[in-house]
């Protein structure tokens, strides 16, 4: 009777372990499928970006930064005194480059006049500094079409801008 007892616990230990070894052949089958999976998924995915970045090379880009901050006396009445501000362009050829030096005087003339009519308690809000980069790119670009017949600015930057 012991010895029966005895089968049937390892019975019952083999019946556990093979279950336990089942299990742990359907895990290691998942994670290799899964692996498997998301291996060819990210090749897939390689394979896309590379196609993209042969089909449109990316377009070369300059900067050209005003050589000297722009800055403003505000009126007596505000209770801000003083701006000033360096600005950057984004440009997408070198020809650009040589354009803004040529015509940087005017510029600077135009931009220290847009900032002078800037209101200073709107500078202080981002809505106001956003506004001020909108009105300097239109400003360039109006500068550019009308000395060069082009509008090749992208974007406009701030570098610095500090208010007192």
């Amino acid at each position: 009777m012991a010895e029966k007892k005895q089968q049937e616990i390892v019975a019952k230990k083999s019946g556990k372990m093979l279950w336990i070894i089942i299990a742990v052949i359907v895990v290691l089958i998942g994670v290799g499928a899964g692996y498997f999976f998301m291996a060819k998924s990210s090749d897939d995915n390689e394979t896309t970006e590379e196609q993209t970045q042969e089909q449109a090379p990316p377009a070369e880009t300059f900067y050209f930064a005003i050589n000297k901050p722009l800055i403003v006396n505000f009126s007596r009445s505000s209770a801000l005194r003083l701006i000033q501000v360096s600005v950057a362009f984004l440009v997408e050829d070198a020809n650009t480059l040589e354009d803004l030096k040529k015509h940087e005087p005017m510029i600077r003339n135009n931009l220290l006049m847009l900032i002078t009519a800037a209101d200073p308690e709107a500078l202080l809000t981002p809505e106001g500094k956003d506004k001020l980069k909108t009105d300097i790119y239109h400003e360039v670009v109006a500068v550019l079409e009308k000395m060069t017949g082009k509008k090749t600015v992208k974007e406009v930057f701030f570098t610095d801008f500090v208010m007192q």
